[in-house]
């Protein structure tokens, strides 16, 4: 059987969690690249009504459907698909990740794409990881010019490997469902 490709790029990426990487952003580079949100092993996934430390980020809330879409996926490790390209200062993998944490803690109003991930119990205690661009082209043997590219191609194969999206990689009629 082929080696499957998210252990072929991420295998030996070093996996925080969120409450790690809070306000210890530092760690994380500013290159464009693709970051994943991940469940640590034996973690129960528990889907709250409300997101867990008042975490209530209402015009992201999906309800019982993520509990419905949990369950269909038969791989559930990997919830989120997340692409980083640079950005007008200079950054990436740094600030999509930094927003996506804050927003989360509501620190910022907004962040586009990973919201659901808040809306499960203890989420503090997730996983981020993140490989560059450039690490994805040589591992992958591809040559993507932008982490959206990347991220697409991987979202691809996830499907065509489980037939359904990571939890927080929204899906409708083809296209990704942009969050609001």
């Amino acid at each position: 059987m082929a080696e499957d490709i998210f252990e072929k790029i991420f295998k030996d990426c070093k996996r925080y969690s969120i409450k790690e990487l809070y306000n210890n952003y530092g760690i994380i580079p500013k290159e464009k690249g693709i970051y994943l949100v991940e469940c640590p092993e034996n973690f129960k996934v528990v889907f709250s009504d409300y997101p867990e430390r008042e975490l209530k980020i209402n015009k992201y809330f999906y309800a019982t459907d993520l509990a419905d879409k949990y369950k269909r996926t038969s791989y559930n490790r990997i919830l989120n698909i997340a692409k980083a390209d640079i950005r007008k200062k200079g950054t990436a993998l740094n600030k999509r990740i930094k927003e996506l944490i804050e927003c989360g803690y509501r620190k910022k109003d907004k962040h586009d794409g990973g919201q659901a991930i808040w809306q499960i119990q203890n989420n503090e205690q997730l996983f981020v990881c993140w490989e560059t661009l450039d690490e994805i082209n040589r591992k992958w043997n591809k040559t993507f010019d932008t982490a959206k590219d990347a991220k697409r191609a991987l979202i691809d194969y996830f499907y065509n490997k489980y037939n359904e999206y990571p939890l927080a990689n929204m899906e409708e009629q083809g296209r990704y469902k942009k969050h609001l």
